[in-house]
């Protein structure tokens, strides 16, 4: 198991504007729109201390875990994920998420926990690589059942509430199949 936290992440704004314009929010992509979204979104992403737990297990211990059915066929292994934008992020949001910025904070929580996700999938790649394996796409998974029993949750400073919530609330869970790498395939 491996727990990686406070890493740099780099939101974009242009990213944060394309998902306000799909959902509704934002009229278009003019320079004025991205100008009021640009002015906002590095103090509110800055607030984020993302950290990551993960831990790389062999398909016959995935079973407790995850529905084996939602899996692609001939994993080799898979990385169970956990990452989280941190309580200090939730702090932040809190205000904004209770104001007409509602949508705008949504965005960038939403962006922030996407490009920390996309962060471990390239760092959970190169180890595959390094194993002549390489990922299948992030698979969502619930955070129920086995998942806690893999994953020490409680270092990355995520908890389930008793009424079975997770925080901090922008935390998110996956799963990252390994397949055997057509290079590697051909040689064995």
């Amino acid at each position: 198991m491996r727990k990686v936290r406070n890493f740099r992440l780099h939101v974009s704004s242009r990213a944060v504007a394309r998902r306000l314009k799909q959902a509704g929010h934002l009229p278009d992509l003019s320079p004025a729109s991205l100008h009021r979204v640009e002015s906002v979104v590095p103090a509110i992403a800055a607030a984020a201390l993302p950290s990551v737990i993960y831990a790389t297990v062999t398909p016959e211990e995935l079973a407790g875990v995850v529905l084996l059915a939602e899996l692609p066929s001939r994993i080799v292994a898979a990385t169970l994920v956990a990452v989280t934008l941190g309580e200090g992020f939730d702090r932040r949001l809190v205000t904004m998420l209770e104001s007409d910025q509602a949508a705008l904070a949504r965005s960038i929580a939403e962006e922030t926990l996407e490009e920390a996700s996309r962060w471990v999938t390239r760092l959970v790649a190169d180890e595959a690589r390094r194993e002549d394996a390489r990922l299948s796409v992030w698979l969502p998974v619930a955070p129920q059942g086995g998942l806690s029993a893999v994953l020490s949750l409680e270092a990355i400073g995520v908890t389930r509430r008793p009424d079975g919530t997770m925080t901090p609330r922008y935390t998110a869970f996956g799963v990252l199949p390994w397949l055997m790498s057509a290079v590697a395939s051909h040689t064995r």
